[in-house]
């Protein structure tokens, strides 16, 4: 049959199973149609409502198997029908006068091409439609991640304890060390300036990611003292690829939220490259009482990953450590 060319094409595009059920279908009813335009065919019965009825239900069939909207659907199977009955009887005189020799068999031969027709017609708008609808739901669901990951962020670094931690730091320092305590504020604002600047950004440079991390690092020194060791073995030729802003942040505040930092059990965190990603270790050891793990920003990290980059954030724990590893673009 003319349209059998397309199987290749579907068999590329979609899953085996769905693509035979297709052939099928397609092919079945263009057979029934032939049938009945056969069994029809000289008699004084109309085979028009048969055939409609049957086309009807061939759209009905590719609709379902391709989870296409009911109400569209309805009006296409109605469209095909008109469309058939014309293409169908038109075609028939067409062969009759053009071909006698077929003209016993005109309308077979009009019903099954314009059955198939009809039926890879429905196909590709119903495949194209969800191609379409699909792709603008992805940038949806991009949005959306987006816009929480950012919420989420801001509002971690907005949060009581953050603010309440960093006010008692920067008391304690206006007393004893003004400089200390003028630097404090400015990497305080920078923290701040940072996500503000960033926050329509879908991806920042690793460098000015590094940069945000190393102040907020600094920021975390000023309480934690000889508590924290933050090592960083990035190479230069990593430095301009991307990551999304805050990701790298996060996971350092998610190791200080949830583990002991103190001079005596010391957290070791350890950022570097490993196959296209960038990692951060820290050795494991839990606070007995600890914030509440929601893995609400873990989460949003994945999820805007997946949706926006078709990647995926690795997450490794052992007895000994915590391992996240997050792709570079």
């Amino acid at each position: 049959m003319i349209f059998l060319y397309l199987g290749p094409v579907i068999n590329c595009k979609m899953e085996k199973i769905k693509t035979f059920r297709l052939n099928l279908l397609i092919h079945g009813f263009a057979a029934a149609h032939a049938l009945i335009a056969y069994i029809f065919f000289g008699t004084a019965l109309g085979d028009s409502a048969i055939l409609s009825i049957l086309t009807v239900a061939m759209i009905l069939f590719i609709a379902r198997l391709y989870d296409f909207p009911l109400d569209i659907t309805l009006i296409f199977a109605v469209l095909c029908c008109l469309a058939g009955f014309y293409l169908g009887t038109t075609g028939a005189a067409i062969v009759k006068n053009y071909f006698p020799s077929f003209s016993n068999y005109a309308p077979q031969i009009t019903t099954t091409i314009v059955t198939e027709l009809l039926g890879w017609t429905t196909f590709l708008i119903v495949y194209y439609y969800n191609k379409s609808h699909h792709k603008a739901l992805n940038v949806e669901i991009v949005k959306r991640h987006k816009a929480r990951f950012q919420y989420n962020q801001l509002k971690q670094q907005l949060n009581p304890h953050f603010l309440f931690n960093s006010l008692n730091v920067l008391d304690y320092l206006i007393h004893v060390d003004t400089r200390r305590a003028s630097d404090f504020i400015r990497k305080l604002a920078g923290i701040y300036r940072y996500m503000l600047n960033k926050e329509h950004d879908m991806l920042v440079p690793l460098r000015d990611e590094l940069d945000f991390t190393l102040a907020y690092v600094d920021l975390l020194k000023e309480r934690f003292d000889k508590g924290l060791d933050v090592q960083i073995d990035i190479p230069g030729e990593y430095l301009e690829q991307r990551i999304i802003p805050g990701g790298l942040q996060l996971l350092v505040e998610n190791a200080t939220k949830h583990n002991v930092v103190s001079p005596e059990t010391p957290l070791f965190i350890h950022v570097y490259i490993e196959d296209g990603h960038i990692v951060l270790r820290n050795n494991l050891q839990l606070r007995i009482r600890s914030y509440e793990s929601t893995g609400v920003g873990l989460s949003n990290i994945s999820g805007q990953y997946r949706t926006a980059f078709n990647r995926d954030i690795s997450i490794i724990r052992t007895a000994e450590a915590f391992i996240v590893k997050i792709p570079l673009m």
